[in-house]
């Protein structure tokens, strides 16, 4: 067993045997959002639309790394999105509900990530409160929780970090958690992933009480949010080059 796996799974059992009604609350009330008409309209948002057919093209050539659109490649968006979809409508068939079940899904992860950091520093009323206020937002429930979009899961693996990285300042195992959410950030929009590793750095080195974490620890998540990252940017700069670095990077 990995010398943190232990660790890790004493912190999950302990949050475990701390779950509340209120877990279960927030669950059904992000169901209730963030699942209604989600079958009925159709995928007429140029994203929604864009993304499916992405994803409907990778199951018919069956292609885990090289996506196109209308034939043509698609570098404009890293590829997590496009897995989720793909395991989707592996499982359940191809539909507007199948496409908008992976950001269905971060979104509901999202609001526990959030009850778990708030629960932590204002308890179980705090956290009731911060996982149910981004259910007020239409922003959210449309695209952070409902539409085919690249921003359901990118919200998700963002908080995630960030609420791992205030536990990795009094449980060190927990940055391989930080590191591994900040690569699936990028994986799910580009650039816009590099957030959570941002806040890192500078909470490590600005934030008092976080210098435990050390240049070690950095250097760590760093590494993992690389390694994590790096076989798909391989991948594309081999196979793509000069029309990956064109579209996606520039853009």
């Amino acid at each position: 067993m990995p010398w943190w796996s232990s660790g890790l799974l004493r912190s999950a059992a302990l949050v475990i045997s701390r779950v509340r009604i209120e877990v279960f609350a927030i669950i059904l009330l992000g169901l209730a959002a963030l699942t209604t008409g989600m079958g009925e309209a159709p995928l007429v948002d140029w994203d929604e639309a864009t993304y499916a057919q992405v994803a409907h093209e990778a199951v018919g050539s069956g292609s885990y790394l090289h996506f196109t659109w209308n034939g043509d490649p698609y570098l404009k968006k890293p590829p997590l999105l496009f897995w989720m979809v793909m395991g989707s409508f592996r499982t359940f068939g191809e539909s507007a509900w199948a496409a908008r079940l992976p950001a269905v899904a971060t979104g509901i992860g999202t609001l526990l990530v959030l009850y778990c950091a708030a629960a932590a520093v204002g308890g179980r009323l705090g956290g009731m409160f911060a996982g149910v206020i981004p259910l007020g937002f239409y922003f959210f429930i449309a695209r952070g929780g409902r539409e085919c979009a690249t921003d359901g899961p990118l919200v998700f693996f963002s908080a995630l970090a960030v609420f791992a990285l205030t536990e990795a300042r009094t449980n060190r195992r927990w940055l391989p958690v930080v590191g591994v959410a900040s690569g699936l950030a990028i994986l799910s929009k580009g650039l816009a992933g590099l957030l959570p590793l941002g806040v890192t750095a500078l909470t490590i080195v600005l934030v008092p009480g976080f210098g435990v974490v050390g240049v070690a620890g950095l250097l760590l998540v760093a590494g993992l949010t690389i390694a994590v990252i790096a076989p798909w940017l391989i991948y594309e700069l081999v196979r793509n080059g000069p029309l990956f670095w064109e579209v996606f990077v520039k853009q």
